[in-house]
C-alpha cells in the first residue's frame, strides 16, 4: 500500500494552483462509457 501524504498550501497559493480536470472531455464521454470504465477499472 502506498503512503499518502498531505501538502498543505496557503489558501493565496491554492488559489493559484492549475485545475487539473479536463471538464471538455468529461462532457464529451458518454453515460455508456461512464459505466464501462466504471466496471473495468480493478480498484472497484
Amino acid at each position: 500500500m502506498k503512503k499518502k501524504s498531505i501538502t498543505r498550501v496557503t489558501l493565496e497559493k491554492a488559489k493559484n494552483i492549475e485545475y487539473l480536470t479536463d471538464w471538455e472531455r468529461i462532457e464529451k464521454i458518454s453515460d455508456e462509457e461512464i459505466e464501462q470504465n466504471a466496471w473495468s477499472d480493478p480498484d472497484k
